[in-house]
């Protein structure tokens, strides 16, 4: 959709104070923002999850299946919107998400939306949004039209915050991008994990992990394989060294440690590929 289209309808607001028992994934048939007051939340979704604590804010498109864990902390409050992107979604009534297994995406109120609402969105330390949120609790639960309205215009200056950050960002998480992947590429050569280059830059490696697979649609981890597969290779075709002393420079406990990663990942032995280089 176009940004001078972009007027929301809040179908469902509540401050949910506890912690509800989620027994398996489900979806959503509308967008779902949740921003954390208090506690420890983990957003479960089938390839990725994310820690939220309070400050944290993070927004689920309709249709993708999630499931919340309450493991880590028992005292948690956040407060939950459902809305639309188009206020002309307001005559379709609130619906109970379902498990993902009976969901039916031909029943999805709307899938407009606007950058970077297509997927799974998370803001951290975001505080200055509780307010508007606060001000939305205050209304009724069943709104009168004004209500809904001056609850849609709050929802909407949060959503304008996150785009107009999202973008001043963008240039900023390129450069990031880059300079993860070249330190990635500088130490190939050791048993480099997802933990580990979180820790080097600064961020949870769950995070870390999203934006990375946002930007170059491949996980971190995979492409960090990727680069220590490049560096085998390179070692096996270039020098003579023994397969044993390649594992042991590379980081690898052993020879098997290291020819199980090389045809895990490539298909084919160390072995294998060195024949198939000569």
């Amino acid at each position: 959709m176009k940004t001078e289209q972009f007027n929301p309808y809040v179908r469902f607001f509540n401050k949910v104070i506890g912690t509800p028992i989620y027994t398996k994934m489900i979806c959503a048939f509308d967008f779902r923002p949740f921003y954390i007051v208090k506690g420890e939340v983990l957003f479960e979704f089938q390839s990725e999850v994310h820690k939220l604590t309070a400050g944290d804010l993070i927004t689920i498109r309709p249709g993708l299946p999630y499931k919340l864990n309450f493991e880590k902390s028992k005292d948690v409050e956040y407060f939950l919107v459902n809305f639309d992107f188009e206020y002309e979604q307001h005559t379709q009534k609130e619906r109970t998400p379902v498990g993902d297994k009976n969901f039916d995406k031909n029943e999805i109120f709307s899938n407009a939306y606007l950058p970077p609402f297509e997927n799974i969105f998370v803001m951290r330390h975001c505080d200055s949004f509780e307010p508007f949120f606060q001000e939305m609790e205050c209304f009724d639960v069943i709104c009168d039209q004004e209500q809904a309205i001056l609850r849609s215009a709050l929802l909407k200056t949060i959503l304008a915050k996150i785009i107009i950050k999202h973008k001043s960002n963008n240039s900023e998480t390129v450069d990031l991008i880059q300079d993860i992947k070249r330190y990635i590429q500088q130490n190939s050569g050791t048993a480099l994990t997802n933990t580990m280059v979180a820790k080097y830059f600064g961020y949870h490696p769950y995070y870390l992990n999203s934006m990375f697979l946002a930007e170059q649609n491949i996980t971190l981890h995979k492409y960090i394989e990727n680069a220590r597969l490049k560096k085998a290779k390179e070692k096996l075709n270039l020098t003579e060294k023994p397969i044993s002393a390649i594992a042991l420079e590379l980081g690898f406990k052993d020879s098997s440690y290291f020819s199980a990663f090389f045809k895990r990942v490539s298909g084919m032995t160390p072995k294998e590929y060195r024949q198939l280089c000569r």
